[in-house]
């Protein structure tokens, strides 16, 4: 999942389908009450997100955060818009 977290768009559009849906699978292990809907409509406002370091432990300190209206990792905004073009 952190491998996901860290591609820019164009690196995930790159991905051959079953890497990226091995990483999406895993995201929706992890967080299943997340929708892919949810990262285009996530809102402004970000909040801390604590338990991150036990989910994604290799996201940097300054990426644990998600959205307050979705709960939508921020760091895995990119991974979500793309799962829907």
């Amino acid at each position: 999942m952190e491998c996901l977290a860290k591609l820019d768009r164009r690196a995930l559009r790159a991905l051959p389908k079953e890497e990226f849906l091995r990483g999406w699978h895993a995201l929706l292990f992890l967080f299943p009450g997340l929708h892919p809907d949810n990262a285009l409509d996530y809102g402004r406002d970000e909040e801390s997100w604590p338990e991150a370091q036990l989910v994604l432990p290799e996201i940097e300190e300054a990426k644990r955060r998600r959205y307050a209206r979705s709960g939508w990792p921020v760091a895995l905004e990119v991974t979500g818009n793309s799962s829907l073009n």
